[in-house]
């Protein structure tokens, strides 16, 4: 099975955030297996990351820098 990266800036709370959640849980569910991608590895919803997906930290400042990072 092909790899799945899933990019967000950050995981605040909110709709979107709590869509690629759900969306990395059942990517997990169909034999995938899932990075998720931030700018910052900062926010409120960490906690609720599966224990599968793996974080990825950008360390950017802006989103507007990610870009650069992530072609790294």
């Amino acid at each position: 099975m092909p790899d799945i990266a899933l990019f967000l800036p950050l995981l605040v709370i909110g709709g979107a955030e709590r869509s690629f959640l759900n969306l990395a849980q059942g990517f997990l569910n169909k034999g995938y297996s899932v990075d998720l991608v931030l700018a910052q590895a900062r926010g409120l919803l960490l906690e609720q990351v599966p224990s599968k997906v793996k974080i990825v930290d950008l360390q950017s400042s802006r989103i507007l820098t990610s870009p650069r990072a992530l072609a790294r």
